[in-house]
């Protein structure tokens, strides 16, 4: 059996590492200037979304086959010919969206794609809120037996609370034209003004999350360390590791020095 050190012992059997602060997204300065891509499945079928972190207005694709990244590619362009390119893309780390050929595609584009911190899904929070706000809207229409087009065109024409702007006058200017009667005035673009604070990005969920966690975490120095299984993996394994620098950034990762064995502790 593999020798571990006291040390290494004790470290694997100890606590966990404390969480680390969440880092909010910094706010965009125009509409369609960042957007976030996810992929979600509603009664057996395959969708992509599209979100705009500046408006919050959101795009919703069909897919036929989503592990493709020439699928993904080919409805991002279509989205891309109509609000123009967005400066960043963000993503998680579906293999369609780590391919060389979405590589190639945000290179031939000339847009900047980051994908989050893999263990970490509350991390892409902006196009999870969307996908559940896609779901209950679609949803709600079937049950309805309406139109989940005229119920996504409605939403995205509804003022969003605490902000005097619905999504799509955030995106275009105007308002557009729905089923409920309104004066031509209304549907007017509006001449452009000065910069109107988008909906906070900053969830409860992210304030519990920081208030659990120390202000300072990455204080680790280069040496041996056992370092253990993220929450979301088995938590009864751990892997010997080297830290062979202090971590800037939360993606930044341990560089393992032996990838040989994993110690399950019964």
């Amino acid at each position: 059996m593999i020798g571990y050190s006291a040390l290494e012992w004790c470290q694997t059997v100890g606590t966990r590492q404390q969480k680390e602060t969440l880092l909010s997204h910094p706010v965009p300065m125009r509409p369609w200037e960042k957007v976030g891509i996810d992929m979600f499945n509603f009664r057996g079928k395959e969708y992509l979304i599209t979100v705009d972190y500046f408006s919050n207005f959101f795009e919703i694709d069909n897919c036929v086959d989503t592990a493709r990244s020439a699928t993904i590619i080919k409805k991002l362009k279509m989205q891309f010919a109509r609000h123009g390119i967005p400066d960043t893309v963000m993503s998680d780390n579906g293999p369609q969206f780590l391919s060389a050929e979405f590589e190639t595609f945000s290179k031939e584009w000339h847009f900047h794609h980051i994908t989050l911190s893999p263990g970490y899904p509350q991390s892409n929070g902006k196009s999870e809120n969307a996908v559940k706000t896609v779901k209950k809207l679609m949803e709600k229409a079937l049950l309805a037996k309406m139109d989940p087009y005229l119920a996504l065109l409605d939403f995205r024409n509804t003022p969003t609370q605490g902000v005097n702007s619905s999504p799509v006058q955030r995106l275009f200017g105007r308002r557009t034209r729905t089923t409920i009667p309104m004066t031509t005035a209304l549907l007017t673009p509006e001449p452009p003004r000065t910069q109107e604070t988008p909906p906070a990005t900053v969830t409860t969920d992210d304030v519990d999350h920081n208030n659990a966690t120390e202000a300072t975490v990455n204080n680790e120095q280069p040496t041996t360390t056992a370092e253990q299984k993220p929450t979301n993996a088995e938590q009864t394994t751990t892997r010997s590791g080297r830290i062979v620098r202090t971590p800037a950034h939360l993606k930044d990762f341990v560089k393992y020095s032996c990838m040989h064995e994993k110690i399950s502790m019964l």
